[in-house]
């Protein structure tokens, strides 16, 4: 048995798992920031991270349900097929334990500024390490059977109103905020964040998903995904 003690919960623009992107550093405008226990020395114990682009963090699923391990599961990208959850970065493992390879932004005081992250507010960190384009950067590496089911993406559409109702609820929101908002949402919906269940029932094509400061409702369609309404959260 092991006892681990996170060293900082994440501060992550997704608020809830619904929406939440399945791998790192496919939505590059999904920001988050990591504040290290201050009795880890934070002054100290960053020093020289500054220095790399990216960082792994390792991290506890802490929103899990399951409380039985299954050794097969039905990924997204195989559409109800089941394949070995060690073949998968399921989150539902025999330890609830995963890592996930974010871009560090800046670092100030005892803070890190991240984006690219793929993990929802709150998630408990255990560690970070600086990741190695020297050694964990392999080209002829193989991707197994995710190269033969790439993932699928449908073009996002906003409602008419989308930027005035924006301009309504913050009007303090500049033209660039409004743009980086617009592809933030781009980025979660078009690959689709629906589980399998709900893709399965196709009166079930009304979604919504807390980003940041912001409730948005959306619709899937055949080969659209539309923006229907935005509200402050």
């Amino acid at each position: 048995m092991f006892e681990f003690q996170p060293i900082g919960n994440l501060k992550s623009v997704f608020k809830t798992r619904f929406g939440t992107p399945r791998q790192p550093l496919q939505v590059q405008g999904a920001t988050a920031q990591l504040k290290i226990n201050r009795e880890l020395q934070p002054e100290l114990s960053l020093q020289g991270l500054e220095g790399f682009s990216h960082i792994w963090l390792i991290f506890v699923f802490h929103t899990n349900t399951n409380k039985i391990f299954r050794p097969k599961i039905h990924p997204p990208r195989l559409e109800g097929k089941t394949i070995g959850a060690f073949a998968t970065r399921t989150p539902h493992r025999p330890n609830p334990i995963g890592m996930s390879l974010v871009r560090l932004e800046k670092i100030e005081d005892d803070t890190l500024f991240l984006s690219g992250v793929d993990l929802i507010d709150g998630t408990p960190i255990l560690d970070i390490k600086p990741y190695l384009k020297y050694v964990e950067s392999q080209p002829e590496a193989r991707d197994g059977w995710i190269e033969s089911h790439p993932q699928k993406k449908l073009p996002v559409e906003f409602y008419p109103n989308f930027d005035q109702d924006i301009k309504i609820h913050d009007g303090s929101m500049s033209d660039s905020e409004l743009d980086e908002l617009r592809s933030l949402i781009t980025e979660v919906l078009e690959k689709d964040p629906r589980p399998l269940v709900y893709k399965e029932t196709p009166h079930k094509d009304e979604h919504a998903i807390y980003l940041g400061n912001w409730n948005i409702f959306f619709r899937y369609a055949t080969t659209t995904i539309t923006v229907t309404q935005i509200t402050p959260l």
